[in-house]
């Protein structure tokens, strides 16, 4: 089933420093093989899709272009906001919903994946799952306790597509990090939603409706620093993103491993 790809390169190089740096993030970097995760990302998906688009922020854009020759300039969404990738989803779900509203998976560009088929299969899978669920989360089964991921709490009863979500765990400490794998109902969180834009943006509405405003508005990027300003005031500016990408469903294991989430320890053990 191919279907829309959104790749989110807008990270801005503060790990992995000092290869990593603000002006040639990790996602623009070889790593892995030959190409730049970012390239390595474009191979990976183009069996699924249909169409790719970038989100990167605006200092970005010439590095996407000189990584992806193939990418037309109008795929290439830059951003409005660095600090987190919400903005971009909800804004490329907005244009989407209005161009056939197709399933879409938002994927990170800085991962490593060992088996691209068996992630390739994962995708499909979810965008199934989007037929009834407003957002699917894809998971890695953990294989160790590490704090430097982010989990998914399942609910635990097996569902045809996936399993309820229960909820996001912050990166926990190490005391935490071993009771999560340990209870068998945690996934690290991969940061790879799929969803059908007009699901999405109508749970995006319920939970953050001023979110969905801003990122309607011309003229966005000052908007979107002003509310990200007042909701950094009282602490919830992530805690509304990780409200609107609470997906019904959690895809089966993803295919392989995901990298770069933390720092150098990662990659070495990796």
């Amino acid at each position: 089933m191919a279907h829309p790809q959104l790749l989110l390169a807008g990270g801005g190089g503060t790990r992995l420093w000092p290869l990593s740096t603000p002006s040639r993030p990790k996602q623009f970097l070889p790593l892995v093989s030959s190409r730049s995760l970012l390239a390595d990302t474009w191979d990976r998906v183009l069996p699924v899709a249909d169409d790719i688009f970038v989100a990167t922020s605006r200092e970005h854009v010439d590095l996407v272009r000189k990584e992806l020759p193939d990418l037309p300039a109008e795929r290439i969404l830059p951003e409005a906001a660095r600090r987190n990738s919400g903005p971009a989803i909800v804004k490329a779900a907005l244009s989407f919903q209005e161009d056939g509203d197709p399933v879409t998976a938002a994927v990170p560009s800085d991962h490593a994946v060992r088996d691209p088929e068996a992630f390739c299969r994962t995708l499909s899978t979810a965008a199934k799952a989007c037929e009834t669920a407003s957002v699917v989360v894809l998971g890695v089964r953990p294989t160790r306790p590490d704090t430097d991921f982010g989990y998914l709490e399942v609910a635990g009863t097996e569902a045809p597509n996936g399993q309820e979500v229960v909820r996001f765990v912050e990166k926990p400490d190490a005391l935490r990090a071993e009771s999560l794998v340990r209870s068998g109902r945690h996934y690290w969180n991969a940061g790879i939603f799929v969803f059908r834009p007009s699901r999405f943006l109508a749970e995006a509405r319920r939970v953050a409706r001023e979110l969905v405003v801003v990122a309607s508005v011309r003229g966005e990027g000052d908007a979107f620093e002003r509310w990200e300003e007042r909701r950094l005031k009282d602490g919830s500016t992530w805690s509304v993103y990780k409200r609107v990408f609470t997906g019904d469903q959690l895809a089966d294991e993803l295919g392989g491993k995901v990298l770069f989430e933390g720092g150098w320890f990662i990659v070495a053990r990796a």
